[in-house]
């Protein structure tokens, strides 16, 4: 049951988490007075309660008639609750009455003391199990002093349903400013996180606004400034391999135009090769670092559609190539890029395999598009999946020996996964059983974010 309730707020945004906080204690809160207030007004000791508060007052009185004050004639004429009556009033007996007064009012006092009921209308606040009722009490002269409770104005003006119905309208506006407040603390810890996901997949977003509470100012702060430091790394780097490559080309040119003057007996070809295979090189890794700075353009594409027009391509070249038809399926999708992934890996497989399907497809269980690109060639070991997805890593079988012209210098597998990364998807690799290497591509959904 725990982990359940982690797994449900794991998977709720922590703006959604801290609306649901602050509003769930103004639930609880108003929840708790509302019940403290239908507990005041049904609860039986409540009767004792209000018989108290009509006792004391007629206890006063008949102190100061037993004590021969003038100030009792006084008490009649100012205060609305007393007068004198010739005789008792009517009223039905009320013996549960009888007996709490007996224990509020002294013995001597009490037995003179004559509870009475009042009429429905009378005007008492609404308190279940408290019937209205007043008090009277003979006097020496023969005249009864009769005490009649006046009705609470704030309770007679506001009744239980106004009540309530005015404790709603508190709690409405307080759950709305909840609402905000919460929204308001997170925005600046949603646009962090928007950010991480561009940076990802854009080197040159733009910095994140400094705005927030200190600890996330301080945040925004430091991610700030690792993404200038991030930024200038990158673009160092891709100027130095630049230069250098940019230089490497003109010696090379010159080196290749020196092999066509001279007769080398043979060993030409040789030469030739390895010019190719330093120019190549040189091609690669400026295709991988091109990756890092291409602005990625997401739009909506015939995916089916993208993956024929590759494949037409590897056929004209005389490729072993085929595509499994399937429905049209859309996805949001850099065109550029990935057509690159699939010429890498469409390349690859053609290379090492002679031979390749790409299936087009959607995952049932996820809802987004995928595609395999399978063949039946050697494969690679389970082990050696993820080494291979690193630049510049390659299996010690075609890294050595007369496969080493055959299988590249390691960038194609790092560079389809740079630019599926890039937009929000993935590269897997994994076995096609009996034989061979399945590629999968997994695009975002067509909603994602960019």
């Amino acid at each position: 049951m725990i982990g359940r309730l982690h797994s449900f707020r794991a998977s709720l945004g922590i703006r959604t988490q801290i609306i649901v906080l602050l509003v769930g204690t103004q639930v609880l809160a108003h929840a708790v007075t509302l019940g403290f207030m239908l507990h005041l007004s049904s609860e039986p000791d409540r009767r004792s309660e209000v018989i108290r508060d009509l006792s004391d007052p007629m206890l006063v009185a008949l102190q100061l008639v037993d004590d021969g004050a003038p100030g009792f004639e006084r008490l009649v004429q100012i205060d609305p609750r007393f007068s004198l009556a010739a005789s008792a009033p009517d009223g039905a007996p009320l013996p549960e009455v009888d007996r709490l007064i007996a224990q509020t009012i002294p013995t001597g006092i009490a037995d003179t003391v004559i509870p009475f009921t009042l009429a429905e209308d009378a005007g008492w606040p609404p308190a279940p199990r408290v019937q209205p009722f007043g008090l009277a009490s003979p006097l020496a002269d023969g005249r009864w002093l009769v005490f009649t409770p006046q009705p609470d104005l704030i309770a007679r003006t506001m009744p239980r349903v106004a009540s309530l119905l005015a404790l709603s309208l508190l709690a409405l506006p307080l759950m709305l400013l909840s609402i905000w407040a919460g929204g308001w603390l997170v925005a600046p810890i949603v646009r962090l996180s928007a950010a991480t996901n561009t940076f990802a997949r854009d080197i040159s977003a733009p910095s994140i606004p400094e705005e927030g509470a200190l600890e996330v100012r301080q945040a925004i702060i430091a991610f700030n400034k690792m993404q200038q430091e991030l930024r200038q790394l990158i673009d160092d780097r891709s100027r130095t391999l630049a230069s250098i490559s940019h230089d490497m080309r003109t010696p090379l040119t010159r080196l290749r135009l020196r092999l066509e003057t001279i007769d080398l007996a043979g060993e030409g070809h040789a030469f030739e090769r390895d010019l190719s295979t330093l120019e190549k090189m040189i091609d690669d890794a400026l295709s991988f670092m091109r990756s890092a700075h291409h602005t990625v353009s997401l739009e909506r594409t015939d995916l089916t559609a993208l993956c024929q027009t590759v494949v037409d391509g590897f056929l004209d070249q005389g490729h072993r190539v085929s595509l499994l038809r399937s429905d049209r399926v859309v996805v949001c999708c850099d065109i550029t890029l990935t057509m690159r992934v699939l010429d890498n890996l469409l390349s690859n497989a053609a290379k090492h395999a002679g031979e390749a399907t790409v299936i087009v497809g959607t995952d049932v269980a996820s809802g987004r598009a995928k595609v395999v690109i399978a063949d039946k060639g050697p494969g690679i070991p389970q082990d050696l999946m993820a080494f291979v997805q690193q630049p510049f890593n390659r299996l010690p079988a075609v890294a050595s020996g007369d496969n080493a012209d055959k299988g590249g210098f390691g960038l194609g597998l790092a560079i389809a996964g740079e630019l599926m990364t890039r937009q929000s998807g993935s590269l897997e690799l994994s076995a096609n059983a009996p034989n061979g290497l399945k590629a999968t591509l997994t695009f975002a959904p067509e909603g994602a974010p960019a």
